[in-house]
C-alpha cells in the first residue's frame, strides 16, 4: 500500500466512541463521547454535555473550536448531521438500543 492510501485510510477511517469519558482524551474523542451520549444535537447542545462531564467549557472561542471538529467529522461523513432552523444538528447515526427481535432458523 502506498503512503497515499494510508493517509487516505487513515483520515476516513471509521470513529470511535470512548467507552468512557477521559479528560485526557482528544478534544474530538470528547465531543464524539458526548455526542454519544445525547443522541444528537447541536454544537452548543454538544459543548453543554461536554462541560457536564467535566469537559471544555462553553465559551464562544471553545464553540469555535468544537465547530470546526464537527464539521471537519461531518464533511469526512464520519458523522451525520442535518440543518434544523439555521444550525447543524449533528448525530452518530449509531444503533444504540440493542436489537429485541427473534430469528426463526427454520425460516432462513
Amino acid at each position: 500500500m502506498d503512503k497515499q492510501d494510508e493517509m487516505f485510510n487513515e483520515a476516513y477511517k471509521p470513529i470511535h466512541v470512548p467507552a468512557n469519558f477521559n479528560k485526557n482524551d482528544s478534544l474530538q474523542d470528547q465531543l464524539i463521547f458526548a455526542l454519544a451520549e445525547i443522541g444528537k444535537g447541536s454544537v452548543k447542545a454538544i459543548a453543554e454535555k461536554l462541560s457536564e462531564l467535566g469537559g471544555r467549557s462553553t465559551k464562544s472561542e471553545d464553540l469555535a473550536d468544537f465547530d470546526h471538529i464537527l464539521t471537519d467529522l461531518y464533511d469526512r461523513g464520519l458523522i451525520k448531521g442535518s440543518e434544523q432552523e439555521g444550525r447543524m444538528v449533528y448525530n452518530l447515526s449509531k444503533e444504540t438500543v440493542p436489537h429485541k427481535g427473534n430469528v426463526n432458523p427454520r425460516l432462513l
